[in-house]
Order: structure tokens, then sequence, then C-alpha cells
């Protein structure tokens, strides 16, 4: 395998995770309510998502989404569920 296969590789896998992610955050968004309250926590979770992507906000997002994720449990979403749909999509770690 050529370095630039490599590269592509790494790049498309990188792409696969971050479509899973997308595709975890359309579920949960399901059990939020449809009120401006239930957006506004709804978009901090979905925030910390996007930011595993990143090299500038990885580190509290994987903080925050290892936490109590407080935003969700006001909604009434069990917390514990989106950890293990993270998980399950290969994009939250222990």
């Amino acid at each position: 395998m050529t370095q630039t296969t490599m590269l592509i590789d790494k790049r498309f896998r990188h792409t696969d995770e971050r479509n899973k992610a997308m595709a975890v955050l359309r579920k949960i968004k399901l059990q939020f309510p449809d009120t401006p309250s239930g957006s506004l926590m709804y978009s901090i979770i979905a925030q910390a998502v996007r930011d595993l992507f990143t090299k500038s906000g990885r580190e509290s997002a994987v903080k925050y989404l290892h936490s109590d994720m407080i935003h969700a449990e006001v909604c009434g979403v069990n917390p514990a569920w989106i950890k293990r749909l993270l998980k399950q999509a290969g994009v939250l770690w222990n």
C-alpha cells in the first residue's frame, strides 16, 4: 500500500465515522421535544458529537459525552442510551 493510498483510506475512514455519527444524531434528535428548549438541549449534544471530529474540540467533546449529559437528562432522554448508540457506531470509545 502506498503512502497516498493510506492517506486516502484514512480520509475515507474518517468520513465514514462522521457519517455514522450524523446518523446517530438524526436518531437521537427524534427523542428530544419539539420545543425551543428541546432544540437547544439537543444542539448542545449534537455540537459535542461534531466536535469529536475537530482537533480543537475533541478533548472537551469526549469529556462531555462521557459525563452524565445533563442536557439530555433534562429532556427525559437517557444519556446511557446516547452513549450506547455512539459506541455501537464506533464513534465513542470507553
